[in-house]
């Protein structure tokens, strides 16, 4: 009787087991007419045409060959994984203008942008702080704006939460696509360049700026949908891309849920990634520039909300419609020093940087000082807990901060400034104007 299917089978996975053994043993049993390998398997195999046998092997070599470039998207099942990206590239969006005599410079060199805005006509409080932590033995402090949106009453934050080396990972990229040069010949140049001329911020022009969005939109391509669009692009080698898009989820801390776009402010393309994955979570937004190989990236928070992602859409079109960034920042902020203009924003130059006058120095803290005292006022007469709590635990960061400078000799600070900064933080712990409005008589 015939054996059944499931012998076959059986019998078809012992040859495989014994393969080893079988090889030997047949070597030695070519011309017997029941060989090692059918007896201990209780089978025998029977070969057919060798046309068909080589056609099929042939075949499958073939296909082997063919599949060999797709063999980097199973590394961490990345065939499988698709990421939400917008390959676009989007705006911010200007608002209506309806007094344009609001609008004033806000920006600092420390931050790295500037702004010509009115905050949405004034719906958006920035109260400049810092973040304080604690790194093994060491203190660490960031810059951090304090967010307050009036309009929907949210608290939020905007800060500088790392730098990234943007370089290293386009090097390994140069290293590894055969035809980098040809597919990006801006940024090839830039390579080397950007470190001749700036090795600390690796600045690059607006055209390799640009085909750094096309590198890495095409990184973004490697998953199962999109690969015949980057296929359809002439590109046919994938490990790289992988890799980048590998270190940018690392960076960015992406999941499935996150959103990943690319927006321009100004003449700037940045990369942005929104977190926002249901209602009433905290919204965040991490992005950074692509004006640099060693971007600053930055990252904003709003508390939990319905609607804190709105929040974050409006300050971002009120702050970074026509935003400058990088070097240019840096030629507003030689402007302000020649021409005496303070901002809130400053607060962080003011600290950070050494190249002020004693007159501008002086001037500048009570301008600060005004600048506090009018959030805490506006706080106050909002009887809002949240707004008096975002004023006065930014103004106890910075005035930490402010103390902890006192201790430069080098550098001109006033102890009164600290005694404004007491008085101030006192009227909100108290809930009491009077001590706010006896250090605004003083500035007057």
């Amino acid at each position: 009787m015939a054996p059944s299917f499931f012998l076959r089978r059986l019998a078809a996975i012992m040859r495989l087991i014994l393969l080893p053994i079988r090889v030997v043993l047949d070597l030695f049993s070519r011309e017997i007419e029941h060989p090692w390998s059918s007896k201990l398997t209780a089978s025998r195999l029977v070969y057919r045409s060798k046309v068909i046998s080589y056609f099929f092997a042939t075949l499958i070599c073939l296909i082997a060959v063919a599949l060999t470039p797709f063999s980097p998207l199973m590394y961490k099942q990345q065939l499988l994984g698709q990421q939400q990206v917008d390959y676009g590239l989007k705006s911010f969006v200007e608002g209506d203008i309806k007094d344009f005599e609001s609008f004033q410079e806000i920006g600092s060199k420390t931050l790295g942008f500037s702004s010509f805005t009115n905050l949405a006509d004034g719906r958006f409080e920035l109260i400049p702080s810092y973040e304080i932590r604690k790194v093994s033995s060491k203190t660490i402090f960031r810059p951090l704006v304090s967010l307050w949106d009036k309009k929907l009453s949210i608290k939020g934050s905007f800060k500088i939460a790392s730098r990234f080396d943007l370089y290293e990972l386009v090097k390994v990229a140069k290293n590894n696509l055969w035809f980098f040069s040809l597919y990006y010949p801006e940024l090839d140049k830039s390579l080397e360049l950007s470190i001749k001329d700036d090795k600390d911020y690796f600045y690059i022009n607006q055209r390799a700026s640009l085909e750094l969005f096309q590198l890495i939109s095409n990184a973004f391509l490697v998953d199962y949908k999109n690969i015949p669009k980057l296929m359809m692009k002439g590109h046919f080698q994938f490990l790289p891309y992988l890799q980048m898009k590998l270190e940018l989820s690392k960076l960015l801390e992406l999941t499935h849920d996150n959103y990943v776009d690319f927006i321009k402010s100004g003449d700037t393309i940045f990369v942005r990634k929104k977190d926002y994955s249901g209602e009433n979570i905290i919204y965040r937004e991490t992005f950074f520039s692509l004006s640099q190989l060693r971007p600053i990236v930055y990252k904003s928070v709003w508390d939990r909300h319905l609607d804190n992602d709105k929040s974050q859409a409006a300050l971002s079109n009120a702050l970074f419609f026509k935003a400058r960034w990088g070097k240019k920042v840096e030629e507003r902020y030689d402007i302000w020093i020649k021409e005496s203009l303070f901002n809130p924003l400053f607060a962080f130059d003011f600290l950070n940087e050494a190249d002020q006058s004693k007159d501008y120095r002086r001037n500048f803290e009570r301008y600060i000082l005004g600048v506090y005292v009018e959030s805490s006022l506006s706080a106050l007469e909002s009887n809002q807990q949240d707004y008096i709590d975002t004023v006065r635990s930014a103004l106890q960061r910075y005035s930490l901060v402010f103390k902890m400078a006192l201790e430069r000799k080098d550098i001109f600070y006033s102890k009164a400034t600290i005694k404004g900064f007491n008085d101030i933080l006192l009227g909100l712990k108290l809930k009491d104007r009077k001590p706010i409005l006896e250090v605004k008589e003083k500035l007057k």
